[in-house]
């Protein structure tokens, strides 16, 4: 994952989530929710948002700037970046559970994913911990990080990730292809939901409003200028 690798793409003109971030009066969530923003954090390379379809509340995308298929592609120096940022959200969405990680990792050649091919992690706080072969079948390998999980995720055309409550990460490749949106079903197959799994049956959500207003009115505010430091030689 070293920089230089041909999977950087600057944007996307396709792409919902650049369009999104480059000019936020195109974008489907602007139709819906006027001049409502939704980021409720943003660096150098990542920003974060909560997710359209919240099952839950304080469902939030950590997603790059730049536009790459899967967290596997970024330039592995922002690695230990993302696993601070992922830290500091969590130590902020603990009144709302224990949070499990998420990604699947696709690409358009491929399919599957949710059909928005720019790379994006789930952050989601969940009533309990989820197996993680209901998520992602008996055949896993399992690691002590992230950083492991995404190097391995590397070396495979397609991935699912899961990170579980106990902060246990597992990887998975599809031994078929897999439909739209395969944690969203999960969950609520697994919560017994009766929320759409499906984002795009979304209009207008209270809870993602009370997910923005939890983040920038009630002191837990994760300011837009928010910069963590690497550690450099």
């Amino acid at each position: 994952m070293e920089d230089g690798m041909n999977f950087h793409r600057k944007l996307d003109s396709k792409c919902d989530f650049c369009i999104e971030l480059e000019d936020f009066s195109f974008s489907r969530f602007s139709k819906i929710y006027g001049n409502t923003q939704r980021i409720i954090f943003s660096n150098e390379y990542f920003n974060v948002m909560p997710t359209i379809g919240q099952l839950f509340l304080g469902s939030l995308l950590i997603l790059p700037k730049e536009h790459y298929y899967s967290f596997a592609e970024i330039p592995e120096k922002r690695i230990e970046e993302l696993n601070k940022i992922i830290k500091h959200l969590e130590n902020k969405l603990v009144r709302f559970g224990k949070t499990v990680l998420f990604e699947h990792g696709t690409s358009p050649e491929i399919g599957g994913g949710c059909g928005i091919y720019h790379a994006h992690i789930h952050l989601v706080p969940v009533p309990s911990a989820i197996p993680p072969e209901f998520l992602l079948g008996k055949d896993i390998t399992s690691l002590q990080n992230l950083e492991s999980a995404l190097l391995l995720g590397k070396q495979r055309k397609e991935y699912l990730l899961y990170r579980h409550v106990n902060n246990m990460f597992f990887i998975a490749s599809p031994t078929s292809k897999l439909q739209s949106q395969h944690f969203r079903k999960k969950l609520v197959e697994f919560f017994d939901l009766k929320s759409p799994w499906d984002w795009r049956e979304y209009g207008y959500e209270k809870k993602l409003i009370e997910t923005i207003d939890y983040f920038r009115k009630n002191r837990v505010v994760l300011p837009r200028n928010f910069e963590i430091k690497e550690d450099r030689d």
